[in-house]
């Protein structure tokens, strides 16, 4: 029996298409029973992550595989549509690691937990 997609078709439905503001606004614009629900989430890492899943299921069908990269964009949008402070970017997917800047602010600005003896 034949596949009924080929290889290419299925990863052409299944891949990120490229992203223009118009397609940010449409596939990754929150409802408000969304955002409530994204809101609920105790950090904002796991609220970014809970808003990422939930957008990239309702505009592909399907969740976003473990190994799978997010186009930076979608991240800058979810991020500060949500208000995300500090506004969690690609560099620093969980935003900063707690503590940080307390760390450096007894360390000196260019202190790692390594140079501090921590």
């Amino acid at each position: 029996m034949l596949p009924l997609l080929t290889a290419a078709q299925r990863q052409q439905f299944t891949r990120f298409p490229k992203l223009d503001e118009r397609l940010l606004a449409r596939h990754y614009l929150l409802s408000a029973p969304e955002r409530e629900a994204v809101l609920t989430r105790r950090r904002d890492f796991n609220r970014l992550g809970y808003a990422v899943q939930l957008t990239v299921l309702k505009h592909l069908g399907r969740g976003l595989a473990a190994a799978e990269q997010l186009p930076e964009d979608v991240l800058i949008f979810l991020s500060s549509s949500l208000s995300l402070t500090p506004p969690v970017t690609p560099g620093t997917p969980h935003g900063p690691t707690p503590g940080t800047n307390t760390l450096r602010s007894y360390a000196g600005s260019s202190a790692t937990p390594n140079s501090a003896g921590i």
